[in-house]
């Protein structure tokens, strides 16, 4: 059913005056994880470790969809790894066929679902109603599926950003002191999340009390090397990170993701994409940062502050940031790429 994990590819590259095209890269990556509908690495070693103790939703295909059926909110069990696009058939097994044997269009199949701990303090016992809630000082954002509104205004919170939240539009508050916040629901709304981030994440479902969703955590053993390129393709919601190479010894690392406001690598100094759909990749050659995105080079940096050699690729969060996204065809490469060749990879 899945590519063989052990089928480690380790072939010379070769560069060329011309580079190499990106065809024969995608080939001769090490490291190959699809995360389209499965875990397990189509190319390389080393078995995935997953963990989330709670449940979780995702949007994605029932077992029984067929092509031309819509998504649906699906929830799928702690320590389950989630897929957004994907069919879900059962616990742990996704598919990226529908079930009239028709395969799931890859742009649909946005790949692994990642996300940081959040809480919903928004009670859904029933059709959606007004609710004061007290809340901590943080930041908080509403949002809420169907037709109507909910908006915001002070109880006995200090607050700011108070305003109307949509199927549209989310509202995202910051409270200063803590206090009660009215949530005035109007119109038609199926559910609604008011949750301590700065950006909608997926759907916790709640009843009498909040409700938290604890966060997705993806690693993989792997050693990186003196020299080293990644590629990802990641659809970003929010947040600040994507994938982290974690030394053995503590102190540096090496990530990509998408600026959290200081930095995309870090130590590079290079700032990533921030939402939104991207192709992105890094090399670095010794100490010597590269990085790139939508066939774009970002910047250079030179930094003496990461000294590898890691022994964990973690895919998600880069060093506990709050981040939600979807991340799939993370590929490595024992070896800096020419930039023609990553530029042309992340076109």
């Amino acid at each position: 059913m899945f590519a063989n994990p052990n089928a480690l590819i380790n072939r010379p590259l070769g560069t060329g005056s011309g580079g190499i095209g990106g065809i024969k890269a995608f080939a001769i990556a090490g490291f190959h994880a699809p995360l389209k509908s499965y875990l397990v690495l189509a190319r390389g070693v080393g078995s995935p470790t997953f963990t989330r103790a709670t449940t979780a939703t995702v949007m994605g295909y029932a077992p029984t969809a067929n092509s031309g059926d819509p998504q649906i909110l699906l929830t799928v069990a702690a320590g389950e790894a989630r897929f957004t696009g994907a069919r879900r058939i059962s616990q742990d097994v996704w598919s990226e066929f529908f079930a009239d044997g028709t395969p799931i269009p890859d742009a649909t199949l946005k790949g692994y679902l990642s996300e940081s701990a959040a809480t919903n303090y928004f009670l859904n016992s029933g059709a959606p109603v007004t609710q004061t809630i007290t809340l901590n000082p943080g930041t908080y954002t509403t949002w809420l599926t169907g037709a109507g509104t909910i908006t915001t205004s002070a109880g006995t919170a200090t607050a700011t950003g108070y305003g109307v939240a949509s199927a549209a539009t989310p509202n995202v508050i910051v409270v200063t002191v803590a206090g009660t916040v009215v949530f005035t629901v109007a119109g038609t709304v199926t559910t609604a999340q008011v949750e301590n981030t700065a950006f909608p994440t997926s759907y916790i479902a709640t009843t009498t009390v909040a409700v938290t969703r604890n966060a997705d955590l993806l690693t993989y053993p792997y050693s990186d090397g003196a020299n080293i390129s990644i590629y990802l393709e990641v659809d970003y919601v929010g947040g600040g990170g994507s994938l982290m190479l974690t030394p053995v010894a503590a102190g540096s690392y090496l990530s990509m993701g998408n600026g959290d406001g200081s930095t995309g690598w870090y130590a590079s100094g290079i700032n990533g994409p921030t939402t939104g759909v991207h192709k992105q990749a890094i090399s670095e050659a010794g100490l010597n940062f590269k990085s790139f995105a939508d066939g774009a080079v970002l910047g250079s940096s030179a930094a003496s502050d990461y000294t590898g050699t890691s022994n964990i690729l973690t895919i998600g969060m880069r060093n506990n940031l709050p981040m939600t996204g979807n991340i799939r065809n993370v590929r490595i490469w024992q070896t800096a790429l020419p930039d023609a060749t990553l530029q042309a990879l992340t076109t």
